[in-house]
Protein backbone atom coordinates (compact mmCIF):
# COMPACT_ATOMS: atom_id res chain seq x y z
CA UNK A 1 0.00 0.00 0.00
CA UNK A 2 1.30 3.45 -0.94
CA UNK A 3 2.13 5.62 2.08
CA UNK A 4 -0.04 8.65 2.70
CA UNK A 5 1.27 12.11 1.81
CA UNK A 6 0.28 15.34 3.47
CA UNK A 7 -1.89 17.53 1.23
CA UNK A 8 -0.39 20.64 2.84
CA UNK A 9 3.38 20.06 2.92
CA UNK A 10 3.73 16.87 0.89
CA UNK A 11 5.55 15.02 3.67
CA UNK A 12 5.11 11.24 4.19
CA UNK A 13 2.59 10.40 6.88
CA UNK A 14 2.59 7.29 9.12
CA UNK A 15 -0.60 5.29 9.30
CA UNK A 16 -1.91 5.91 12.81
CA UNK A 17 -3.68 3.51 15.15
CA UNK A 18 -5.99 6.34 16.21
CA UNK A 19 -9.17 7.44 14.50
CA UNK A 20 -7.59 10.68 13.27
CA UNK A 21 -4.21 11.04 11.58
CA UNK A 22 -2.09 14.19 11.48
CA UNK A 23 0.99 15.10 9.49
CA UNK A 24 4.11 14.73 11.70
CA UNK A 25 5.75 17.64 9.87
CA UNK A 26 3.08 20.36 9.75
CA UNK A 27 0.37 18.77 11.95
CA UNK A 28 -2.29 19.16 9.27
CA UNK A 29 -5.18 16.65 9.63
CA UNK A 30 -5.03 13.70 7.23
CA UNK A 31 -8.35 12.18 6.11
CA UNK A 32 -8.47 8.40 5.65
CA UNK A 33 -10.46 6.74 2.90
CA UNK A 34 -12.03 3.30 3.35
CA UNK A 35 -8.95 1.35 2.21
CA UNK A 36 -6.65 3.08 4.70
CA UNK A 37 -9.25 2.80 7.45
CA UNK A 38 -9.36 -0.98 6.96
CA UNK A 39 -5.55 -1.11 6.99
CA UNK A 40 -5.57 0.88 10.23
CA UNK A 41 -7.73 -1.79 11.90
CA UNK A 42 -5.16 -4.44 10.94
CA UNK A 43 -2.40 -2.23 12.30
CA UNK A 44 -4.15 -2.01 15.68
CA UNK A 45 -4.23 -5.81 15.93
CA UNK A 46 -0.60 -6.18 14.86
CA UNK A 47 0.49 -3.56 17.37
CA UNK A 48 -1.16 -5.59 20.13
CA UNK A 49 0.86 -8.70 19.18
CA UNK A 50 4.03 -6.62 18.98
CA UNK A 51 3.54 -5.28 22.49
CA UNK A 52 3.18 -8.85 23.76
CA UNK A 53 6.51 -9.81 22.14
CA UNK A 54 8.47 -6.79 23.36
CA UNK A 55 9.32 -8.11 26.89
CA UNK A 56 10.84 -11.30 25.45
CA UNK A 57 12.76 -9.29 22.86
CA UNK A 58 14.21 -7.07 25.60
CA UNK A 59 15.42 -10.15 27.45
CA UNK A 60 16.84 -12.02 24.45
CA UNK A 61 18.47 -8.98 22.83
CA UNK A 62 20.48 -8.10 25.94
CA UNK A 63 24.22 -8.47 25.46
CA UNK A 64 26.31 -10.51 27.96
CA UNK A 65 27.32 -8.69 31.16
CA UNK A 66 30.33 -6.44 30.70
CA UNK A 67 33.59 -8.12 31.67
CA UNK A 68 32.48 -11.73 31.15
CA UNK A 69 34.57 -12.13 28.00
CA UNK A 70 37.69 -10.59 29.61
CA UNK A 71 37.40 -12.66 32.79
CA UNK A 72 36.86 -15.84 30.77
CA UNK A 73 39.87 -15.06 28.59
CA UNK A 74 42.02 -14.53 31.68
CA UNK A 75 40.83 -17.87 33.06
CA UNK A 76 41.62 -19.54 29.74
CA UNK A 77 45.19 -18.23 29.84
CA UNK A 78 45.97 -18.67 33.54
CA UNK A 79 44.08 -21.77 34.68
CA UNK A 80 46.07 -24.35 32.63
CA UNK A 81 49.38 -23.01 33.98
CA UNK A 82 48.20 -23.04 37.57
CA UNK A 83 46.68 -26.51 37.30
CA UNK A 84 49.79 -27.78 35.49
CA UNK A 85 52.05 -26.51 38.27
CA UNK A 86 49.87 -28.20 40.88
CA UNK A 87 49.88 -31.43 38.88
CA UNK A 88 53.67 -31.32 38.48
CA UNK A 89 54.07 -30.99 42.23
CA UNK A 90 52.28 -34.31 42.66
CA UNK A 91 54.87 -36.03 40.44
CA UNK A 92 52.28 -37.42 38.02
CA UNK A 93 53.27 -38.46 34.52
CA UNK A 94 53.32 -35.60 32.03
CA UNK A 95 50.67 -37.26 29.84
CA UNK A 96 48.30 -37.61 32.77
CA UNK A 97 48.88 -33.99 33.85
CA UNK A 98 48.07 -32.79 30.34
CA UNK A 99 45.15 -35.15 29.81
CA UNK A 100 43.44 -34.97 33.19
CA UNK A 101 44.43 -31.49 34.37
CA UNK A 102 45.65 -28.97 31.81
CA UNK A 103 43.20 -29.70 28.97
CA UNK A 104 40.08 -29.78 31.20
CA UNK A 105 41.27 -26.57 32.90
CA UNK A 106 40.90 -24.74 29.59
CA UNK A 107 37.18 -25.55 29.33
CA UNK A 108 35.61 -23.01 31.73
CA UNK A 109 37.51 -20.04 30.34
CA UNK A 110 37.14 -21.14 26.72
CA UNK A 111 33.43 -21.83 27.09
CA UNK A 112 32.78 -18.52 28.85
CA UNK A 113 34.73 -16.50 26.28
CA UNK A 114 33.18 -18.25 23.27
CA UNK A 115 29.69 -17.90 24.75
CA UNK A 116 30.09 -14.17 25.41
CA UNK A 117 31.55 -13.44 21.97
CA UNK A 118 29.05 -15.62 20.09
CA UNK A 119 26.03 -14.20 21.92
CA UNK A 120 27.25 -10.64 21.44
CA UNK A 121 27.67 -11.16 17.70
CA UNK A 122 24.27 -12.87 17.48
CA UNK A 123 22.52 -10.10 19.39
CA UNK A 124 24.18 -7.29 17.46
CA UNK A 125 23.33 -8.91 14.15
CA UNK A 126 19.69 -9.32 15.19
CA UNK A 127 19.48 -5.75 16.44
CA UNK A 128 20.97 -4.33 13.25
CA UNK A 129 18.61 -6.36 11.06
CA UNK A 130 15.51 -5.20 12.95
CA UNK A 131 16.48 -1.56 13.55
CA UNK A 132 14.35 1.22 12.12
CA UNK A 133 15.81 3.46 9.44
CA UNK A 134 16.46 7.10 10.01
CA UNK A 135 14.53 9.31 7.65
CA UNK A 136 13.76 13.02 7.45
CA UNK A 137 14.82 14.94 10.61
CA UNK A 138 16.11 11.64 12.07
CA UNK A 139 12.57 10.37 12.53
CA UNK A 140 12.20 6.56 12.59
CA UNK A 141 11.24 4.88 9.33
CA UNK A 142 10.17 1.32 8.53
CA UNK A 143 13.11 -1.01 7.93
CA UNK A 144 11.10 -2.70 5.19
CA UNK A 145 9.53 0.01 3.03
CA UNK A 146 10.96 3.21 4.51
CA UNK A 147 7.57 4.74 5.42
CA UNK A 148 7.47 6.92 8.56
CA UNK A 149 6.47 5.16 11.77
CA UNK A 150 4.14 6.21 14.54
CA UNK A 151 5.85 5.33 17.83
CA UNK A 152 3.81 4.71 20.97
CA UNK A 153 5.18 6.31 24.17
CA UNK A 154 7.66 3.95 25.84
CA UNK A 155 7.48 1.40 23.02
CA UNK A 156 10.56 -0.60 22.04
CA UNK A 157 9.37 -1.09 18.45
CA UNK A 158 6.77 0.18 16.01
CA UNK A 159 4.61 -1.55 13.43
CA UNK A 160 4.45 -0.17 9.90
CA UNK A 161 0.87 0.42 8.87
CA UNK A 162 1.68 -0.02 5.18
CA UNK A 163 3.81 -3.18 4.86
CA UNK A 164 3.29 -4.72 8.32
CA UNK A 165 6.99 -4.83 9.27
CA UNK A 166 8.04 -4.33 12.89
CA UNK A 167 11.07 -2.08 13.43
CA UNK A 168 13.02 -1.70 16.68
CA UNK A 169 13.18 1.99 17.57
CA UNK A 170 15.79 1.92 20.35
CA UNK A 171 18.41 0.62 17.90
CA UNK A 172 17.66 3.10 15.12
CA UNK A 173 21.26 4.30 15.18
CA UNK A 174 22.33 0.84 13.97
CA UNK A 175 19.78 0.71 11.16
CA UNK A 176 21.04 -0.23 7.73
CA UNK A 177 19.44 -0.52 4.30
CA UNK A 178 16.02 -2.06 3.74
CA UNK A 179 15.71 -5.63 4.98
CA UNK A 180 13.74 -8.20 3.03
CA UNK A 181 13.57 -10.74 5.84
CA UNK A 182 10.70 -13.20 5.91
CA UNK A 183 10.32 -12.57 9.65
CA UNK A 184 8.70 -9.15 9.51
CA UNK A 185 6.92 -9.10 12.86
CA UNK A 186 8.69 -8.93 16.22
CA UNK A 187 7.29 -12.28 17.40
CA UNK A 188 8.92 -14.15 14.50
CA UNK A 189 12.21 -12.27 14.84
CA UNK A 190 12.28 -12.96 18.59
CA UNK A 191 11.71 -16.68 18.00
CA UNK A 192 14.56 -16.72 15.47
CA UNK A 193 16.89 -14.99 17.94
CA UNK A 194 15.96 -17.51 20.62
CA UNK A 195 16.82 -20.40 18.26
CA UNK A 196 20.17 -18.82 17.38
CA UNK A 197 21.10 -18.39 21.03
CA UNK A 198 20.17 -22.03 21.71
CA UNK A 199 22.39 -23.17 18.86
CA UNK A 200 25.33 -21.34 20.44
CA UNK A 201 24.82 -23.28 23.68
CA UNK A 202 24.52 -26.61 21.84
CA UNK A 203 27.68 -25.87 19.87
CA UNK A 204 29.66 -25.04 23.00
CA UNK A 205 28.44 -28.20 24.74
CA UNK A 206 29.56 -30.27 21.75
CA UNK A 207 33.03 -28.68 21.78
CA UNK A 208 33.34 -29.27 25.54
CA UNK A 209 32.41 -32.94 25.12
CA UNK A 210 35.01 -33.39 22.39
CA UNK A 211 37.72 -31.77 24.53
CA UNK A 212 36.86 -33.98 27.51
CA UNK A 213 36.92 -37.11 25.37
CA UNK A 214 40.25 -36.06 23.87
CA UNK A 215 41.77 -35.28 27.24
CA UNK A 216 40.66 -38.65 28.63
CA UNK A 217 42.12 -40.48 25.68
CA UNK A 218 45.39 -38.51 25.99
CA UNK A 219 45.62 -39.18 29.71
CA UNK A 220 45.08 -42.92 29.29
CA UNK A 221 47.61 -43.19 26.50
Amino acid sequence: MKPLSCTSCGGPVPLSTTEESACPWCEAPIPLDEAYATQREQLVEQARFRREAEPQWRQLSAEPPEGVANLSLAALLLAPSIVGMIGASTQLAATKIIGFAILPATLPGAAGWLWAEAIELTVRSARRSTAARRIRDDRPGCRGCGAPLEVEPGALAASCGYCGTDSVILDAAEGEAAVTAAAADLRSVTAALKRRRSLVIVGLASVALLVLMGSAAFGLA
